[in-house]
């Protein structure tokens, strides 16, 4: 693992506190993360925070040393520090003086990220101060949320056939499959099988997010995997079922 250097010395020279007071300076040169840093940074300022207004520099150390076990609580205190730099000169957050407290004081995600995946870069667009850039900027997000929808519909188009065809070949074989991971959240009621909310989920097709319908493809298609090796179930042909009407019941 390369060397980290904060201020001319070894990060590890540091106690976590320290790294968050450097980092967090002015002038500090952040570690460069693409054209989407500004979404980024916003992204990990809000999820720090937690929903709440106020946090202390050690808890957001043991917040993201909770996130990521394998990292020291030095080079947490770099991420953190660099994103509560960033975030104060976005208006974002201020740190109450006097301590290691900082305040958030926009509490809904200011940058998106916006284009395809060859053209992905951070946008802003809450929190504008200058009117012209706020006007283009809503033109570019308005622009951005009707290439989402499109891509959503591509991916409901590509992945709805085939939700369709998994449960219905777990139906098939073992109706009362319960449902699991991702998919716990169609049960409802006590009905957590797949044959009991089998309708439920081809009705939520449509109305999907974006990355849904693949995950829900992913989540049947490891469940099916549990299955698969049962038969069928028997498939009467037309003249068996007219035969069994004429018997009473």
């Amino acid at each position: 693992m390369a060397k980290i250097l904060l201020a001319g010395k070894s990060l590890f020279d540091y106690m976590p506190l320290e790294v968050i007071d450097i980092a967090s300076r002015r002038g500090h040169q952040r570690y460069p993360l693409g054209p989407c840093a500004d979404a980024i940074r916003n992204r990990e300022v809000l999820h720090g925070f937690g929903g709440k207004t106020e946090r202390t520099s050690s808890e957001l150390i043991a917040h993201m040393s909770e996130q990521h076990p394998e990292w020291s609580d030095q080079f947490c205190a770099l991420k953190i520090g660099e994103s509560l730099g960033w975030a104060v000169e976005m208006g974002i957050v201020e740190r109450v003086p006097g301590g290691q407290v900082w305040r958030l004081l926009e509490p809904e995600c200011q940058f998106e990220i916006i284009g395809g995946h060859r053209k992905e870069r951070s946008l802003r667009v809450r929190g504008h101060v200058d009117d012209g850039e706020a006007v283009v900027a809503a033109k570019l997000w308005k622009r951005e949320l009707g290439r989402r929808e499109r891509a959503r519909l591509r991916e409901i188009a590509e992945f709805g056939p085939q939700i369709k065809m998994l449960l219905d070949a777990i139906v098939d074989r073992a109706p009362e499959t319960k449902l699991i991971g991702r998919l716990e959240k169609y049960a409802i009621a006590g009905f957590d099988d797949a044959g009991s909310c089998q309708q439920l989920i081809l009705d939520s097709i449509d109305s999907m997010e974006s990355g849904e319908p693949y995950m829900t493809t992913m989540a049947l298609k490891n469940l099916f995997a549990t299955v698969r090796h049962l038969p069928k179930a028997t498939v009467l042909a037309p003249a068996d079922i007219s035969a069994l009407e004429g018997f009473a019941i």
